[in-house]
């Protein structure tokens, strides 16, 4: 699941200051039973955050706090390789923070 909400803005600057775009990640213990894939998990997340930086930046309207959370159960260890998980978790990654920007730049046009 992703969240996004404008961050409270404190400066009363006039000239329009630089966006800032802010990830938390949450990988509950319930869905994830092993520390090792925990922290896995959120490598994983982070490096996609990290990637998708510039583009959010680009056509956020305001700063941008966006959580990302582990919704669903780990397969098991024995039926799905490392690797696969790897890559799954990252394409569903990307493709969560894709939504996410062009959700952003239909707002930004209207």
């Amino acid at each position: 699941m992703l969240i996004a909400k404008p961050a409270a803005s404190t400066e009363t600057v006039t000239a329009p200051p630089a966006r800032c775009v802010r990830f938390g990640l949450t990988v509950g213990k319930r869905l994830a039973r092993r520390s090792v894939d925990r922290v896995l998990i959120k490598r994983i997340l982070r490096e996609a955050a990290r990637h998708s930086v510039p583009g959010l930046t680009a056509v956020a309207a305001t700063d941008l706090n966006i959580v990302l959370r582990l919704k669903a159960p780990l397969p098991p260890r024995e039926s799905t390789p490392r690797r696969q998980l790897k890559r799954v978790l990252r394409a569903d990654a990307d493709s969560v923070l894709r939504r996410l920007h062009e959700r952003l730049a239909a707002e930004a046009s209207k």
